[in-house]
């Protein structure tokens, strides 16, 4: 069998000839970064597990972003952490630690324009994983998660309501539901819940999401 060999910064890949189209997602998820030497694909799929779920929040991000199927990644789950050592607010966060295992953690898989992979926001990191879709297929998607997450705590009220609605909005299981509104009962009260949303379109500053 013949073999295409690239190299990206000190990764080697070895593909068959007859390998899927590269995306970004698809390169990371092998930890490689793209040095130029082949053609990645316009968009890229994300996967929206906690308050992008809801229609209204995903469009502030992504304006133009795609829906494509729900799904689930496998051995993750939503939890709620402050950011760090810092004590002001809980975020989502999407888990893989051990207490994770065995869980599925429920989403849309979003197709979207590359670059919004290039959006950077302040405590949050990109992660890749595999989503398995409802419909049938497997998506290598990235996503936000915490760097750092701190002590569980809830985030405020006009970020938590985008989750419970973006769930039902989708018909996710009731349990799945319950399972989420039981981890974010666990975890601390926010200092500030009734805290208005800072702005209407966000930046990569805490301070306005």
């Amino acid at each position: 069998m013949y073999l295409l060999i690239w190299t990206f910064a000190s990764v080697q890949l070895e593909m068959p000839i007859y390998a899927p189209r590269l995306t970004r997602s698809r390169l990371v998820a092998h930890g490689a970064r793209w040095n130029g030497s082949v053609t990645l694909e316009d968009t890229m799929y994300y996967f929206g597990y906690c308050t992008w779920l809801d229609d209204v929040e995903v469009k502030r991000f992504m304006p133009a972003a795609k829906p494509i199927t729900k799904g689930y990644a496998a051995n993750h789950e939503l939890r709620f952490h402050a950011a760090a050592e810092r004590t002001d607010r809980g975020w989502c966060h999407f888990s893989n630690t051990a207490e994770a295992w065995g869980k599925k953690a429920l989403g849309v898989v979003f197709e979207h324009d590359a670059k919004h992979f290039e959006e950077d926001y302040d405590d949050f990191e990109r992660c890749c994983v595999t989503v398995y879709g409802d419909d049938g297929k497997t998506y290598d998607c990235w996503t936000y998660r915490l760097i750092t997450p701190g002590v569980a705590m809830r985030p405020p009220n006009f970020y938590w309501e985008h989750i419970p609605t973006g769930m039902r909005q989708w018909n996710f299981p009731e349990d799945y539901i319950a399972q989420v509104q039981a981890v974010f009962d666990a975890a601390a009260p926010c200092p500030r819940a009734d805290r208005p949303n800072p702005s209407a379109i966000p930046g990569r500053s805490a301070a306005s999401r």
